[in-house]
């Protein structure tokens, strides 16, 4: 008797694609918070800065070097299994990422809705 084939999308360790992509956005969403943290206490661990042009360097250099990470964090597994050849299934990875960094959005606009309200 055959096999029946299945049509989940497994990795070889037998994980659903799904919990990467929600481990990807749990990251990402922790990063977020670390960065949110450091800027709203930054201000009472460093003097405020005279210069405007040295607070902007400042600001635009976090901005890059989040983007970096941030690039990491959603796009560094997917572009593996790109590079391994399976571009569909990193296509597939970053489509779960999104859904679950979206879901993510809209909690935290119902939570921050709620807070306020």
């Amino acid at each position: 008797m055959a096999k029946k084939k299945t049509t989940k999308k497994k990795t070889k360790e037998g994980m659903h694609i799904a919990w990467y992509g929600l481990m990807s956005a749990i990251g990402q969403v922790a990063y977020i918070c670390l960065v949110a943290s450091f800027m709203w206490f930054a201000g009472n661990f460093f003097p405020m800065v005279e210069s405007e042009i040295f607070a902007a360097v400042l600001m635009l250099t976090l901005f890059v070097f989040s983007a970096v990470m941030s690039g990491l964090i959603v796009l560094g597994y997917p572009i593996y299994i790109a590079m391994k050849g399976d571009i569909k299934k990193a296509l597939i990875l970053i489509g779960w990422t999104s859904f679950f960094l979206f879901s993510a959005f809209i909690i935290g606009i119902g939570l921050g809705t709620y807070i306020l309200a």
